[in-house]
């Protein structure tokens, strides 16, 4: 049998991020997302550290909207690690729903930024 020792410090190597959740492009994703699939959709404005969305919020000043496609049991970056081909479609559905909507209301939603 083997036994490991570890010793020493952790930090976490890319911060988490956060959304204000009043800024106006997050009600229009959430609305796009559930006009494109017709369901409920869930909000969480606080994302962890897995992704560099630090580098793009705090280092360049873009808020970002990161919009998952995924579902609980998928062991994503797991040994059986797999994407299932009904969720693969409804990512596809909902981002091309997004840019479309982009193209659609994007510049009125501009417009009202302060």
């Amino acid at each position: 049998m083997f036994r490991a020792r570890l010793t020493g410090t952790c930090r976490a190597a890319i911060a988490t991020g956060h959304c204000a959740v009043a800024w106006p492009w997050v009600n229009w994703a959430l609305d796009s997302i559930q006009a494109t699939t017709g369901k409920k959709v869930d909000l969480l404005p606080n994302l962890g550290g897995s992704i560099p969305n630090s580098a793009f919020a705090d280092v360049l000043g873009l808020p970002t909207l990161w919009i998952p496609h995924s579902y609980g049991a998928c062991c994503q970056h797991a040994p059986n690690g797999h994407l299932l081909g009904s969720i693969a479609r409804e990512a596809l559905q909902i981002m091309a729903g997004l840019f479309w909507d982009l193209g659609e209301d994007g510049a009125d939603i501009l417009a009202r930024r302060p």
